[in-house]
């Protein structure tokens, strides 16, 4: 197979993985599992050097502390699995790079374009599922992936939404039939509500903030219908607030975070959705490595599912989910916090270099906007991360 034919499978691997994850984790794994061989196979042959500007090295940094800290303290073989999984998801980030521009520009228009009509077939079953089960469920996963999936599909249809207002050629093209332009233009409003409907508080955050994000480029480009865009996500957003706190089967959660008793332990740990208790289980955890003088895992962490090693540790789950900081020490220590904060500022460093592009192109780039609502997306998981694993966000 030569070495043209060979990025053209992976293109189409990769188009077919992305596309895929909104009806199958499992499909998703695969395509991506393969895309990935053939990619270092590929650079192998090319002699290709990846790149490790901005994100590179603290995702590589992120997996080889996990990597070393699971391979010396890890005694439960089912969490390698588990392991083994993020460590392809995480490294996914690193696919694109083989591709030209043009088969990039084109990865980018199939995933921002076709996600879209996908992500209302997630949103028909979220719906569908909870009216008549009565709980909350995509294709695949819990509430949490459902935000997740339809973060790409609604900032795509809100960039489409700004180039065709403004007045892009290729925008103009492409959406010249009318019922094309009824689906771009509900897009945001469906994904809001479908997005919201879990009450997951922290996808919530997410959205809210990166969406603050998408604004603030608008009004900073001086763009037409600025205003309009600015009153339909605000307008979305507390209809889909709203409609959460109302209908949701697990608006227990909202309802809870809009109360006031919340003061004693107990309530603490449930508006926190048990995080109190697993920080306590985190402290326990310190507490027996000081005591054991097993100081080395301060350095590189207690590995991917720490709780298992341990007996009547307070730790009631199969990874270590707390906050962030406190999530990624336990998980890989001291050096893992500083690829993390790496991580951070370098995602904070590629939007400002992303909006200094835009400024300059302003709306004329249809595939540069494409790239920023990408990059939104990346921020709504980059905020749910907060309260969840690293490889989220990749």
């Amino acid at each position: 197979m030569s070495k043209i034919k060979k990025e053209q499978l992976v293109f189409y691997l990769s188009a077919l993985a992305v596309l895929s994850a909104y009806v199958s984790i499992t499909l998703f794994q695969v395509l991506f599992l393969l895309a990935l061989i053939l990619t270092f196979l590929l650079a192998i042959e090319r002699k290709f050097k990846f790149s490790m500007d901005y994100l590179g090295i603290p995702i590589i940094g992120h997996i080889t502390v996990l990597d070393i800290s699971s391979l010396l303290f890890l005694k439960v073989p089912e969490q390698f699995r588990r392991l083994a999984e993020q460590n392809i998801f995480s490294l996914t980030y690193f696919i694109p790079q083989i591709f030209t521009k043009r088969n990039l520009k084109k990865l980018s228009f199939i995933i921002a374009f076709y996600t879209i009509f996908l992500g209302y077939l997630v949103s028909l079953k979220v719906f569908y599922t909870a009216f008549t089960q009565g709980n909350i469920k995509a294709f695949w996963g819990g509430p949490f992936i459902i935000g997740n999936l339809l973060a790409i599909p609604f900032f795509s249809s809100l960039a489409f939404i700004t180039l065709w207002l403004n007045g892009n050629r290729i925008i103009k093209y492409l959406l010249r039939k009318k019922i094309l332009l009824i689906f771009i233009f509900l897009a945001p409003i469906v994904f809001s509500f479908a997005a919201f409907f879990p009450s997951e508080r922290s996808v919530i955050l997410g959205f809210i903030l990166a969406s603050l994000l998408f604004i603030k480029v608008l009004w900073k480009l001086k763009l037409k219908f600025k205003k309009t865009l600015t009153l339909l996500l605000i307008i979305s957003f507390l209809g889909a607030g709203w409609f959460s706190y109302s209908y949701s089967p697990n608006n227990i959660k909202l309802k809870i975070t809009f109360s006031k008793n919340f003061t004693t332990r107990e309530k603490f740990n449930q508006i926190s959705s048990g995080r109190l208790r697993i920080m306590e289980g985190a402290f326990d955890l310190i507490k027996r490595a000081y005591k054991e003088g097993d100081y080395l895992k301060f350095l590189i962490g207690w590995g991917y599912g720490p709780q298992k090693q341990y007996k009547n540790v307070n730790l009631p789950i199969n990874e270590y989910e707390s906050v962030v900081f406190l999530t990624e020490f336990i998980n890989g220590g001291i050096l893992n916090l500083v690829f993390i904060i790496w991580f951070y500022v370098a995602s904070v460093k590629l939007t400002l270099k992303m909006i200094k592009k835009l400024k300059e192109e302003n709306i004329d780039n249809f595939y540069l906007w494409i790239s920023f609502s990408f990059l939104s997306a990346f921020w709504v998981n980059n905020i749910y991360h907060i309260f969840t694993l690293f490889w989220v966000p990749i």
